[in-house]
């Protein structure tokens, strides 16, 4: 773990907004790559907290994650939901609701996110909250039985059965 952050900190220093893609051959475009090297940065350091509760390796990825945000070369969606995702993991559910409402409303398509947002909002006890995400998920074509299954519950804490059963036995 400890090699693997050193590496990581020598070759890139996201705090300070440089990443060494001139000095890279890759075979792909700048932005395949640049997503290709996020994806296994965020893995790996994700895998390092995760095993040693370390706190460097979540603020270097969360370093990381900022970092990407900001480029133009790639997706941002995908940066801002990792960005979310990693304050619902340290549950820090009102930072989750609104770094996913920004996704949203950059992103309006990505159902993905209302999705998430729905599950945050469970979190919350805000269950009608809940159902408006996951219906405009589903309306989306995010048509997946955690969203059927996610509105079943909301349903069901709200004591409205008849609905909550509909939405279960999808």
């Amino acid at each position: 773990f400890e090699l693997a952050y050193a590496f990581i900190r020598h070759v890139f220093d996201f705090a300070k907004n440089e990443i060494p893609l001139h000095d890279c051959e890759h075979l792909t475009s700048a932005p395949d790559y640049m997503t290709e090297t996020y994806n296994l940065i965020s893995v790996l350091m994700w895998q390092c907290y995760k095993t040693t509760g370390d706190m460097k390796y979540l603020l270097l990825l969360k370093d990381m994650i900022l970092f990407f945000s900001v480029r133009s070369e790639n997706d941002k969606v995908y940066c801002m939901i990792a960005l979310a995702l990693m304050y619902s993991w340290l549950d820090k559910t009102d930072k989750t609701i609104t770094i996913l409402k920004k996704t949203y409303l950059k992103h309006p398509s990505y159902a993905y996110t209302y999705y998430l947002l729905g599950n945050e909002f469970m979190v919350k006890e805000e269950f009608a909250e809940a159902i408006q995400a996951f219906k405009i998920c589903l309306s989306q074509g995010y048509k997946s039985y955690k969203v059927y299954y996610s509105t079943g519950v909301a349903y069901l804490m709200l004591g409205e059965y008849h609905e909550a059963v509909k939405q279960l036995s999808q």
